[in-house]
């Protein structure tokens, strides 16, 4: 059984992950030249401008955590915007992180579930490792329930895709093992998406 945790994560990175509306060409920043830069931060090393990835523009960072960065970006090939999940360059130069990294790439996009957020890719390149997500314009449960109270329809709309979508993982032999309102989007139109289940 296969499981999978994060739980040092900032809640703030599921903000914003998967399917949006495709931003036109002409409006999207353009991907940003030259090689990542860093500081120390608190003993952590810690990006002052987003990475280069070959095949993507960089739009914005959505989140930062200890484990990992997440960043809007556009995909030209595909005309549509991602979430790119990106391993600090500190981690990244360990074998062991950069193999649980994948992992968590690889197992979570065998995850074909409408309430589980899709993985599309992983790459390495120019020293930065990276996954490739749905991007979604959405908040997460966490802000959801903050901003106010929930009717009974739209509590049992949400955790009944909830619990599909652990029920699915778990025929799979995969556990979620930081499970949490921050760990689940919502969309505009109320549907409910389980992501980060962590490297393991």
């Amino acid at each position: 059984q296969t499981e999978m945790s994060d739980s040092s994560e900032n809640p703030g990175q599921n903000e914003a992950a998967a399917s949006a509306p495709v931003a036109p060409a002409s409006s999207v920043a353009p991907a940003a030249s030259g090689p990542p830069s860093a500081t120390n931060t608190g003993g952590r090393q810690a990006p002052l401008t987003p990475p280069v990835i070959a095949g993507f523009q960089i739009i914005s960072k959505v989140g930062q955590g200890g484990m990992a960065t997440v960043y809007k970006a556009y995909q030209p090939s595909m005309d549509r915007n991602v979430a790119i999940k990106v391993l600090p360059s500190q981690l990244a130069q360990s074998k062991e992180f950069t193999a649980r990294f994948q992992q968590e790439a690889r197992i979570i996009a065998r995850l074909e579930h409408p309430h589980i957020l899709p993985v599309f890719d992983y790459g390495e390149t120019d020293g930065v490792t990276y996954f490739v997500m749905r991007y979604l314009e959405a908040g997460t449960l966490k802000t959801k329930m903050e901003a106010g109270s929930l009717s009974l329809n739209q509590i049992d709309r949400l955790f009944t895709q909830l619990a599909e979508a652990l029920e699915y993982a778990h025929s799979h032999g995969v556990i979620h093992r930081d499970l949490k309102p921050a760990n689940a989007l919502v969309d505009e139109q109320g549907n409910l998406f389980l992501t980060d289940f962590g490297i393991a």
